[in-house]
């Protein structure tokens, strides 16, 4: 259910407990009441996936800008109205139906999914001290892009954590990575696919956060990752994730003939085996261990 924020009176960015409290229709406020609360309880696992963050969470404000944006400093992340809007507008197909996974998720669920991973990526920029590196290196397009990655991808492991703590046993480990992907999938599907100076375009995104759920390992205890695919099992992995993924794009163009875009996976994985395309990857792995050397953490 979309919500056009019309009878919000409100300045251009207020605090979030101020913007819940100016929406008039119950119905609504529930809602976004539902989302924020949901998004931001995530932060433990943030901070327990990063060294720099303190136990109190960020300052999180909303404008009234209408287009869906995130952006963050030291110790504050801004929403945009536009982008809880965005959320709570996506018409998720039934999951059960795309993946025949017996999930038993309300419909919030999937919008809650939406906004949290948005949070997270914003909540991964400060903790990964990204402005520090940004001080060391020279802040073009493609090291941008490069930046945008990291946070993308530390999102989708912190998703996946929350997931499993969410479900606990009820779900398979390979049943909770498919569910992110289509938590992930419809965050980014249909936002615009021109080319942007920071972000990479959604496919490239979607792309990347399928091949970081095939790595990310089931256990936060274990110290190895299989980052090079060597493991026959994460090449199983991938493997089934991207049918997956396949299946779920197969189904949105499905169910959205008439969405007009250029978006395809299929060019983008042809792309990259040709080593063309995109190339966030790596100028992560020119600058990674200058992040390292100046953060203290693992990049």
């Amino acid at each position: 259910m979309a919500t056009s924020f019309s009878d919000l009176q409100i300045d251009r960015v207020v605090p979030v407990n101020e913007f819940i409290d100016s929406i008039k229709n119950p119905i609504k406020k529930e809602m976004i009441a539902y989302l924020i609360e949901w998004s931001t309880s995530i932060y433990p696992l943030i901070r327990n996936a990063t060294l720099n963050l303190p136990s109190e969470p960020p300052i999180l404000r909303v404008s009234n800008e209408l287009e869906p944006q995130a952006q963050c400093m030291e110790g504050l992340i801004e929403i945009s109205s536009g982008l809880i809007n965005y959320c709570l507008g996506i018409q998720f197909l039934d999951v059960e139906s795309v993946l025949n996974i017996q999930a038993n998720v309300g419909p919030m669920f999937f919008p809650a999914s939406t906004l949290t991973w948005f949070y997270s990526h914003e909540c991964f920029h400060i903790g990964r001290q990204h402005n520090l590196l940004l001080d060391h290196v020279e802040a073009d397009p493609n090291t941008l892009r490069a930046i945008e990655r990291d946070a993308d991808l530390c999102a989708v492991a912190v998703l996946y954590r929350a997931y499993q703590a969410h479900f606990q046993n009820r779900l398979t480990d390979d049943e909770l990575r498919k569910l992110v992907l289509y938590a992930v999938f419809w965050a980014l599907r249909t936002l615009t696919d021109k080319p942007q100076l920071t972000h990479s375009r959604p496919d490239d995104r979607i792309i990347y956060a399928t091949m970081k759920l095939a790595i990310v390992t089931e256990s936060q205890s274990t110290s190895h990752v299989d980052v090079g695919m060597a493991w026959p099992e994460t090449r199983a992995r991938a493997n089934s994730l991207f049918e997956t993924l396949a299946a779920i794009d197969k189904s949105f163009r499905a169910a959205n003939p008439d969405i007009v875009s250029d978006f395809s996976l299929r060019a983008r994985l042809e792309e990259k085996a040709n080593g063309v395309g995109d190339q966030s990857t790596e100028f992560w792995d020119a600058i990674r261990i200058k992040h390292s050397v100046l953060t203290g953490q693992r990049s």
